[in-house]
């Protein structure tokens, strides 16, 4: 329970700093979507220091390249960071069929 508990904060942290660490700046969309979709899922994953570390840096990375219009460099990072936290790859598509239709109805962060 605490380690969920644990995990479920760190991926809101992640999260939380990499959006206000580059508020600033616009990102492709897909980026942006990638990036929010990977915080959501890390949120019940059980990662050790070591993970939480080598995801946090490709996460910054990642946010460097979609900056700047990469976004495949950026989708290569992304995939990067799910495969070390044990998730499936995103193919950078929305994917129309899991989506609830009531998540797309909530105004997008500021």
């Amino acid at each position: 329970m605490q380690t969920r508990q644990t995990a479920a904060i760190l991926g809101r942290l992640l999260l939380g700093a990499v959006l206000v660490f580059f508020a600033n700046f616009s990102a492709h969309a897909g980026c942006q979507s990638e990036m929010r979709i990977l915080a959501d899922d890390l949120a019940g994953v059980e990662l050790t220091s070591a993970q939480r570390q080598s995801i946090a840096d490709k996460i910054l990375k990642a946010r460097r390249h979609c900056w700047v219009h990469r976004e495949e460099e950026a989708m290569r990072l992304i995939n990067s960071a799910r495969r070390i936290a044990g998730l499936k790859e995103a193919s950078g598509e929305f994917d129309w069929e899991t989506v609830p239709l009531e998540s797309l109805e909530k105004p997008p962060p500021n």
